[in-house]
């Protein structure tokens, strides 16, 4: 993950990295511009030979995995965990935390609607009472 920062919040370090291995160079208010922070971000994960994470085909690839997930486990911290070893294993840079969020929840959303779906479609009415007794019966 890449994070954006102001050089006001790094002077203190900033002028200790100039100091050890730049004495030379004269440290002035430096800005970085947005296409030039984009460029070296794209340079550094091209170099780790990661893919971009806003790529249409990976969004879909990670939706469909979270989809398979839940198929397989309900547990949001599951679907949630095989998203990141999915990322890993592809070398895609991680989505963002609500990003992931937002995928898990609609793969669970998804699953319950697929579930129904079958469950309205393959059961008696009879059996479908019966199972909705067992589902509110807490005992």
């Amino acid at each position: 993950m890449f994070f954006v920062f102001s050089l006001p919040e790094l002077e203190e370090d900033a002028r200790y990295v100039q100091e050890q291995y730049f004495p030379n160079f004269l440290f002035t208010a430096l800005e970085i511009t947005k296409t030039t922070r984009l460029m070296h971000q794209r340079l550094i994960l091209e170099l780790c030979n990661y893919g971009r994470s806003y790529e249409t085909g990976e969004r879909q690839q990670l939706k469909t995995k979270a989809r398979q997930t839940a198929a397989v486990c309900a547990k949001p911290i599951y679907i949630f965990r095989e998203l990141i070893n999915h990322m890993e294993e592809q070398r895609i840079v991680v989505f963002g935390y609500s990003f992931l969020q937002d995928m898990v929840s609609n793969a669970l959303t998804y699953e319950e609607r697929r579930v129904m779906g079958i469950v309205r479609d393959h059961l008696p009415n009879s059996d479908e009472e019966a199972l909705n007794l067992f589902l509110e019966d807490p005992s």
